[in-house]
Parts: structure tokens; sequence; C-alpha cells
């Protein structure tokens, strides 16, 4: 019994402001509970085969302390063809980069010839290296592609990876909540009047409510699971988002202290979460089992997300399914202000076009899509005129100072006999700004006429 009136420590009363010792961590490895979380199993299919039966033979090695979420179970089982159809997109995705890529030091070469910095000899030599290093670049990423043992049309028959993990998930998959604890999380989690962070509100931003609420259904069990077994718990998960993971100085290395002291006063024991990779190595060392430098790499470049910059504040509507991947069209790069169009593609992705954009037609089904706030980073294609060029580049640096921008391409054309030039430009914004004063900054040089948005492929292949 504990006397109200002893005194106790820093660490035991505060327990939630203290990032877990590595001994905490190696106990709850040897004799806590173990849960993954979705993201976890289906990165299993971007895995190379030999990391996958590391990660996979590591599951085994807990036994009956291995716990399985029925919401995690069930969105994985709903989200495996999807895994593979997405990491397979993302090789086309790196193709399309790399040519990107390849056009935009092909245009920065081809602007210091014009300018005379380069001799056409010296020209030609590094236009060749560059062509050679993307091409083997290219190479590659074919290669890859073509090593990837999982078949989309397969996995709906025969999946190896479901197959392998049946076996040591049996008895160890929970129960779902029943019905009327699930009705009453999700009223909470989405209720319009609460006033405390829960897990899945970061998602509720770009996912349905409903989806959104899958986290916070996970959360609740695994407290059933906690309680019912009286043992902390461990939670693997590639999740860093801030409604679930606390951060010190860019840190992320305990759950959230609400959610710590939360599982302490609700089922007397501490949460543990921890990523893929250090799961790995951790574990590799509490246990003694095969862990390969190979297996913790792969998983550390999983948790650092498959995506080229992050994902575009665009809500989808209409579709019965979530799409996995959302981003902006690079052949008319819309940005807030612009009408837009979604489009479906390979992978359950939508690929947003403004409205005018002339390829937009030849793209998949159309599907509604809206803004729900201005991008972090944008990348704008745009053409305008311009009365005198010396005027113009006296001017410009200041101007991309004021738009917090960075110039990828400058094309000026024009004729001697003929004025104005009009300039092509493709730029990249650092600040969030709307198509309506990015074109007001730029109207204010001397000399510049109406700037208006084009396209990027224009721009690129002039």
């Amino acid at each position: 019994m504990v006397d109200e009136n002893s005194l106790s420590s820093l660490r035991e009363l505060f327990l939630s402001y203290y990032s877990p010792t590595r001994q905490e961590l190696r106990d709850v490895l040897l004799d806590g509970i173990i849960s993954v979380d979705t993201n976890v199993l289906l990165d299993l299919y971007r895995y190379t085969p030999s990391a996958r039966a590391e990660l996979i033979n590591l599951f085994s090695a807990f036994g009956e302390r291995l716990f399985i979420p029925y919401t995690v179970a069930k969105e994985y089982q709903e989200g495996r063809l999807g895994a593979v159809l997405d990491h397979l997109g993302e090789y086309d995705d790196a193709r399309g980069h790399l040519e990107a890529a390849r056009e935009r030091a092909v245009s920065a070469l081809n602007f210091l010839a014009k300018r005379r910095s380069f001799r056409r000899d010296e020209f030609e030599l590094e236009l060749s290296r560059l062509d050679s290093a993307f091409r083997a670049a290219e190479r590659r990423v074919a290669a890859l592609a073509s090593d990837y043992d999982l078949d989309p049309e397969g996995l709906i028959d025969s999946d190896p990876i479901r197959k392998s993990l049946e076996p040591i998930f049996n008895g160890k998959v929970g129960r779902p909540l029943n019905p009327a604890a699930e009705q009453a999380h999700r009223e909470l989690f989405g209720s319009e009047n609460r006033t405390e962070v829960l897990p899945g509100d970061s998602d509720a931003k770009r996912k349905p409510i409903a989806r959104a609420a899958n986290d916070y259904l996970i959360w609740n069990e695994l407290k059933v699971e906690v309680a019912r077994r009286g043992k902390p718990i461990l939670f693997v998960t590639s999740d860093d988002k801030a409604d679930w993971v606390g951060r010190e100085r860019g840190r992320t290395e305990r759950p959230r202290r609400e959610l710590v002291e939360e599982m302490l006063r609700d089922c007397g024991v501490r949460p543990y979460m921890m990523q893929p990779a250090k799961f790995l190595e951790l574990s590799r060392e509490a246990l003694d089992v095969a862990v390969s430098p190979g297996t913790v790499e792969e998983a550390s470049a999983s948790e650092q997300g498959q995506e080229y910059g992050s994902a575009p504040p665009i809500v989808v509507h209409g579709l019965s399914d979530e799409p996995k991947r959302v981003r902006l069209a690079r052949c008319c790069t819309p940005i807030p202000g612009d009408e837009i169009v979604g489009r479906t593609a390979r992978g359950r992705k939508v690929v947003v076009h403004r409205t005018d954009c002339q390829w937009v037609a030849q793209s998949g089904p159309e599907v509604e899509v809206s803004w729900t706030d201005v991008p972090a980073e944008l990348e704008v294609s745009l053409r305008f005129t311009v009365e005198d060029e010396a005027v113009f580049y006296a001017a410009w640096p200041e101007t991309l100072e004021q738009l917090s921008a960075s110039v990828r391409i400058l094309r000026m054309q024009s004729s001697e006999d003929e004025m104005p030039a009009t300039a092509f430009v493709l730029l990249n914004f650092e600040s969030p700004m709307t198509a309506a004063q990015i074109s007001e900054v730029i109207g204010t040089i001397p000399g510049v006429g109406v700037v208006a948005r084009t396209s990027r492929n224009l721009v690129t292949n002039l």
C-alpha cells in the first residue's frame, strides 16, 4: 500500500516527461507485449525478400507475446494489393523524376551555352556525360522494377507474405471492440467540441473521418490488451506524426505525453513506441536473432517514406476507397487559386490537374477534388512579356527574394527586330503563395506584361 504522505522522485511522478532508457526498452522486448502497426505489415510488400524474411522471423520470435490489433489486421487485409501497386508505381515515379531532372540539367547547360560561358565542344562533352549518367540511373531503376518478386494479380488468390504471417499470427489477433465501445470512440473522435488531441487527428486533415478514426480505435484496442495482460506494451510503427509521438528538439523517442499518462492512469503501465529500424536493431541485441544491416537500412528508408515531397493539401471526394497517394500533375503544376480536377491512376493514386490543362482529357477517370490549404512548397510554370531585358534582369533577384522562390528554368524568347521578349519560367516557392499573389509581385517589375500560367512541358521543352 502506498503511503499518501511519502515522498517520491521526479522520474516516478513525471514519468511521461522522460524518454525510456535503453534498459527499459530491452526489458519490454524481453517480457512485454509486442504489437505492430499496419504500416509495418504493409512495408513487407516493399522490402527485398531477404529483409522481409528476417522481419517475419523476428515476429515469430516473440511467440505468445505478439499482439495484432483487430483494426491493424483489417487494414492490412484491405491494403495488401494497394501496397504492391503503390510500390510498382514508385518505379514509374522515379523514372519520371529522373527524366525531369535530366531536362533541368540540360536546360542549365543550354542557358550557359547561350550566354557563351561554354565553348561548343565543352558543351557537347558535358551533355554527353549528363546523358550517360541519367541513362545509367534509368537502367538501374528498370532493373530494380524487374527484380521485384510480387505480382498484383497473384496476390488476390495466393499471397506468399500473408501465407507466412498466418501461422505466426494465429491466436494473436485481437477481437474487435464491442459495438457500443466502438461507436462511443468514433463519436468522440468526430466531435467538433473536444479540445484534446487524439491518435488519428493528423490523418483527419487528409482522410475521411471514419478512416482517420481507425488510429484512435487501434489505441483503444492496445489499452484493452494491456489491461487484460497487465504488462507494458511496445507498439512498432513508422508513424511519427504529432498525434502519436512526443517530440523533443526533433527527436521522436516516446509516445505523446498525454498518451503515456492515459495508459498509466487506465492500465497502470507505460506504453512504448519504436520505429522499425530501431526495433530491428534492439531486437537483434536483446533476442540474439538474425537481423542484417541491409534489413535495418531498408526499414530506415521505409520510415522516411516513399513520397517525393510532402503530400499536397487536397481532399478527394466521392471515392469508395481512400487513394493511396495524391500528387499534383507535373504538366500544369496547379496551385491554390486554380480550378482543379482529379484523375485516378494505377495504384489507387489521384493526379490533380488544372481544369484547363491540355493533358487532363488524356488521363484516367475524373474524380472531384478541392484545396484544403496552401501548400508549404510549390512549383509553378509561368510566361510573361518583357519590354527591356536589362531592366528585368536587374530587378529579378529582388523579386525572387520577395517571392521566397528559386529559379529552376528561365528562358527568354525574342528576335533581334521584335520586342517585347517572352519569358518562360519554372519556379520553386519555399513559402505559401497563391497564383494571384505570384502574378502581382512579378507584375511590379517595370516593363513586365501580363503574367500567365503555362504548361510545365512547354517551359522544359523549349
